[in-house]
C-alpha cells in the first residue's frame, strides 16, 4: 500500500518533494509548537493530507512544494557561501580565545575563590549573628500568635461564613437575571 501512496504522490503536482516539504514543515511547526510529539503528529498529517484531491491537498502539496524550495536554495546558499563551516570556525576559535584567557588570567580559580570567601563570610556572619534561627524562632512566634487570635475571635469561621453568605447572595442574584433575561 505504502508503494502505490508514493507512486501515486509522484503523480500528483509537486511530486515527492512536495510530500517530503509538507512533512518537513509539519515537524517543524509541531516541534515549534509543542515539542516532538506534536512533531511526529502534525508531519503524518501534513503528509496525509498532501493524498487529497480537494483545496486542503492543493494548500498541504504547495506547502510542501515551497518548504523542497527553500530548503535546496538553503543549501544551495550555504554551499555557495560556506556559512555553516563559517560559524563552525568562528564557535571554534571563540572557544579556544575563551581558553586562553581563563589560562592567562585565571578566570574560572578568581570566580571559584570569590564565590568560597563568599561563602565563608555568609557561614561566619551566619554562626555570629544567628540570622536562621532568630527568623525561624520569629515565624514559630507569629503563627502562634495567629493561631491564639483565631482561636480566641474565631476568625476564620466569621471569614468562612461571610464568603458562603456573599456567595450564595451572588449565586441568587444571577439566578434572579437568568429569568429577566
Amino acid at each position: 500500500e505504502g508503494v502505490s501512496q508514493a507512486e501515486e504522490a509522484k503523480k500528483r503536482p509537486g511530486g515527492l518533494k512536495a510530500v517530503a516539504g509538507a512533512g518537513a514543515a509539519g515537524v517543524v511547526a509541531g516541534a515549534v509548537l509543542s515539542g516532538p510529539v506534536a512533531a511526529v503528529a502534525l508531519g503524518g498529517a501534513a503528509v496525509a493530507m498532501t493524498t487529497r484531491s480537494d483545496g486542503l491537498g492543493d494548500a498541504a502539496r504547495s506547502v510542501g512544494s515551497g518548504t523542497a524550495s527553500a530548503v535546496v536554495a538553503a543549501k544551495d546558499f550555504n554551499d555557495k557561501h560556506q556559512v555553516t563551516t563559517k560559524i563552525a570556525n568562528g564557535v571554534q576559535s571563540a572557544a579556544a580565545s575563551a581558553s586562553a584567557a581563563n589560562q592567562k588570567y585565571h578566570v574560572t580559580e578568581t570566580i571559584g575563590a570569590a564565590a568560597s570567601a563568599g561563602y565563608q563570610n555568609v557561614k561566619k556572619f551566619e554562626s555570629e549573628h544567628a540570622v536562621v534561627a532568630r527568623t525561624s524562632a520569629a515565624a514559630s512566634a507569629g503563627v502562634a500568635r495567629l493561631q491564639q487570635i483565631n482561636q480566641e475571635h474565631k476568625v476564620g469561621e466569621r471569614v468562612g461564613g461571610a464568603v458562603a453568605g456573599s456567595w450564595s447572595k451572588l449565586q441568587g442574584a444571577l439566578k434572579g437575571r437568568k429569568g429577566d433575561t
